[in-house]
């Protein structure tokens, strides 16, 4: 009930070709593959899963709307990178952008390496 609610209240994610600069860089031709654009967990609710169920949940929407390919893009960071993969998704290109972050009262703009993984729903 509680996911249903998150996902019923929040938008998540849309179409790929919304996002031009992500299916370029996943060489994404086919035309059904949806753009996961947000996914936060609560810090103190992180580690029991929640994450995997949402995606799990998201997959079988998308699945269900005729999408052939779920596409993400996250910062490079090591356990983020095996959390995606678990959950059958795979490196297909790297993206470094600028990050605006506000450090004791004063905006800053930093590099971050981002990566862009896809999960191809029905490969073998």
């Amino acid at each position: 009930m509680f996911m249903q609610e998150m996902f019923d209240r929040a938008i998540i994610g849309f179409d790929l070709s919304r996002k031009p600069d992500v299916q370029l860089i996943a060489s994404i031709t086919q035309t059904k593959a949806f753009y996961l654009a947000e996914l936060f967990v609560q810090s103190d609710k992180r580690r029991h899963g929640l994450g995997r169920k949402l995606i799990n949940q998201l997959i079988k929407q998308v699945i269900s709307e005729g999408y052939l390919s779920v596409a993400l893009r996250t910062s490079a960071s090591p356990w983020l990178i095996e959390m995606y993969s678990k959950l059958g998704f795979r490196i297909v290109g790297e993206q470094q952008v600028t990050t605006i972050k506000k450090i004791a009262g004063q905006e800053l703009k930093l590099p971050d390496d981002r990566v862009i993984m896809i999960n191809d729903l029905y490969s073998t």
